[in-house]
């Protein structure tokens, strides 16, 4: 049996967590891989996924029935696609996710990381602390791809 613990310490996001945390996150961890073109998320599905880029890279698209798909953002090795929706409700993507080349992922499952938080309050705001940094980084990468977008 794979052991995700190893994976998970070497990606960014997870990179200097404790390594209890480590464990109980690697519970809720698979692996996928994605051929080109292959959605790994389409724009008002349930997200119940949060993935961390291996390997390749993934387009963050919106649909323009003017323009057809609309390239917001480009990820690749190291970066996280995904919603930690820790609310009641279940949260919706708001927006398309394709691999542009062979990608390989791990995919952590929402509800699992949400009830691993929720018995353990150190690492929900662990979590919580990273999601914010990563939420915001997001933000101004697709806010300046925006920005570029409508200059044009």
């Amino acid at each position: 049996m794979e052991t995700f613990e190893p994976l998970l310490a070497d990606q960014p996001f997870f990179r200097g967590i404790d390594p209890s945390h480590l464990k109980d996150l690697a519970a809720c961890a698979s692996r996928e891989k994605y051929s080109a073109g292959q959605f790994l998320c389409r724009a008002e599905e349930e997200a119940t996924a949060f993935f961390l880029i291996l390997q390749g890279r993934v387009s963050i698209e919106i649909f323009s029935a003017r323009r057809g798909p609309v390239i917001l953002q480009t990820m690749g090795e190291g970066d996280v696609l995904g919603w930690l929706g820790f609310q009641e409700k279940p949260f919706h993507w708001h927006w398309d996710a394709r691999a542009v080349d062979l990608t390989r992922v791990l995919t952590l499952e929402v509800g699992c990381i949400k009830a691993k938080c929720e018995a353990d309050h150190d690492l929900g705001y662990e979590i919580m602390k990273r999601f914010v940094q990563s939420l915001a980084k997001a933000f101004r990468e697709r806010s300046l791809q925006l920005t570029d977008m409508f200059q044009a």
